[in-house]
């Protein structure tokens, strides 16, 4: 049930009326869950339109950011490998040992 109310208010805010309509449960349903997920800050409440609290990204979302993105990951990609040695090198330095120092 609440993952169908994240997924319909991820569409578009609404009020209890209406997410009761379109999910065909009543308005006391309706409070109980807005008010477990506005606990956890899922969804937020203001002057009673219900709205999610973080992203949701649909299949279609990621398809679009990963087409975005490739080309971008791609070149980071090339670079680090093509700097492998000097980033090597310069992570030596970066040791947990030497950022703890010796026990003892």
């Amino acid at each position: 049930m609440c993952s169908r109310l994240l997924h319909l208010l991820n569409e578009h805010p609404l009020s209890s009326c209406q997410i009761s309509s379109a999910l065909k449960i009543t308005r006391t349903e309706i409070s109980k869950r807005s008010e477990d997920l506005t606990k956890i800050e899922a969804i937020k409440e203001q002057s009673g339109i219900y709205s999610v609290a973080f992203p949701i990204f649909s299949g279609d979302d990621i398809l679009l950011l990963k087409r975005a993105t490739d080309p971008v990951a791609q070149e980071v990609s090339a670079s680090i490998a093509a700097h492998k040695k000097e980033l090597d090198s310069a992570a030596q330095h970066f040791s947990s040992f030497d950022q703890v120092g010796s026990a003892g």
